[in-house]
């Protein structure tokens, strides 16, 4: 999230310092140059948002966000250096087995909605069942005064 939201502001700040693409293809003396600058700023404004809005899935372990983390990593990593670096971390991380219980798990609790609430009235239900019996056991007792 914070390296979708961090690119993102550079390149804007970049578009809106240059006078927009047009300004920012002028600013350099050389077209192929200018050209690649245009490139790469539109291509870090393009990238960063799918970076953010992954983030924010990622935080509810959803699988879709896994699955887009992944062509995101695929595709940072020729953002050279920093996203070569995050890119590759984030394919290491996301395609390593000790990460699927994460997203199994969550995706078995998006599978049914008001998936809590249901597993909190079982539990309550469960545990009420568990104290009545607990009850009758000791009512079965025979009272002996002393």
């Amino acid at each position: 999230m914070v390296f979708g939201l961090l690119g993102a502001v550079v390149a804007i700040f970049i578009l809106v310092r240059q006078g927009g693409t047009q300004g920012l293809y002028t600013s350099f003396n050389d077209d192929i140059v200018g050209m690649v600058a245009v490139i790469l700023t539109i291509y870090q404004l393009v990238i960063a948002i799918p970076c953010f809005l992954a983030g924010l899935f990622v935080r509810k372990l959803l699988e879709p966000a896994r699955v887009m983390l992944t062509v995101i990593s695929a595709v940072n990593i020729l953002d050279v250096p920093v996203g070569t670096i995050l890119g590759a971390y984030g394919l290491w991380v996301l395609l390593t087995p000790e990460t699927d219980p994460l997203f199994d798990h969550a995706r078995e609790a998006a599978a049914r909605p008001g998936q809590k609430r249901k597993a909190a009235a079982r539990k309550k239900a469960v545990a009420a069942a568990k104290q009545r019996k607990k009850d009758d056991e000791e009512a079965i007792v025979p009272y002996t005064p002393e």
